[in-house]
């Protein structure tokens, strides 16, 4: 029997809840940034560019649907989405660029990562089968 997302527990969808409205605000602001500034634009290196421009146009999207259609390959691409997003946004802005200051986005996306990090191992949980000898088709 596949466990779907009617049959997780009232805490596990609402952190999905939180994943879903977190990948939005994500999504909205690198597109909108592309259509304010072009592809890219930014003052990083080529591969952080390519990275954060498929973010609103190619992987966010990906992983919302994998949230919801294959709940238990969503939360490790959402895992390690959010896990490079972190090391860009944190390594590339502060050390490679040597920015003391960030405007609000790159505190929401590293306080966004956090709790998707913090949240997966508990998440990987609640989305399994509750019977060990049923298979998870996902």
């Amino acid at each position: 029997m596949v466990k779907q997302f009617k049959d997780f527990p009232l805490f596990a969808k609402s952190i999905i809840f939180f994943y879903t409205v977190g990948y939005l605000v994500m999504l909205i602001y690198h597109i909108s940034e592309v259509i304010n500034l072009g592809f890219f634009s930014r003052n990083v290196p080529f591969v952080v560019n390519i990275w954060y421009d498929a973010l609103g146009f190619l992987i966010i999207p990906i992983v919302l649907v994998l949230l919801y259609a294959r709940p238990q390959i969503g939360l490790v691409t959402s895992a390690v989405v959010m896990m490079i997003t972190f090391i860009f946004d944190a390594l590339i802005r502060y050390i490679l660029l040597d920015e003391s200051y960030a405007n609000w986005f790159y505190f929401f996306e590293i306080s966004f990562a956090i709790l998707v990090m913090a949240s997966f191992p508990v998440m990987r949980f609640l989305v399994k089968p509750k019977n060990a000898s049923e298979k998870y088709y996902a």
